[in-house]
């Protein structure tokens, strides 16, 4: 009986301690690495071989290297969830200095560098990386808030 309560008392302590430990030793030696998604517009090199193009910082006199720029395209009659959105990033990305924000007016030159594929007023709405790539294109529900929260703190992670 005395053996009994012991082996069970064993096993219990390996079946919680088990995971504890695997999760233990993956947070102090695993490391995440990220990775985001280039959209926008390509460049053709050979057949079959493309390259993200950046965008041109001539054509774009808000787009600075080194920052990490979320673009709003503001249609005319925004969304009540699209401004309610806005206003969020603002506050979350207010202290930072390495997260710029821009309304901008969704004009031909803006569109056919930021949202060449995707419906502005779908998707408003997007994420330009330190180099001047678009890294992504985000709605203005709750999902996407966050998913655009999570992307633009990567962001400013990547060199």
């Amino acid at each position: 009986m005395k053996i009994k309560r012991i082996t069970q008392t064993g096993v219990l302590l390996l079946m919680l301690g088990a995971p504890v430990l695997v999760f233990v030793t993956l947070y102090l030696f695993g490391e995440n690495h990220y990775d985001l998604p280039y959209e926008g517009r390509y460049e053709l090199k050979a057949p079959g071989d493309t390259l993200p193009l950046p965008l041109p910082e001539s054509q774009l006199p808000w787009l600075s290297r080194g920052k990490v720029h979320i673009v709003r395209l503001k249609a005319t009659a925004p969304s009540p969830a699209t401004e309610a959105q806005w206003q969020r990033l603002q506050v979350y990305f207010r202290t930072n200095k390495t997260v710029m924000l821009h309304d901008i007016a969704p004009d031909s030159l803006h569109l056919s560098y930021l949202s060449p594929w995707h419906d502005y007023r779908q998707q408003p709405f997007v994420l330009v990386d330190k180099q001047g790539y678009v890294r992504g294109h985000y709605g203005s529900d709750m999902e996407e808030y966050d998913r655009l929260i999570t992307e633009t703190l990567i962001a400013v992670k990547l060199p």
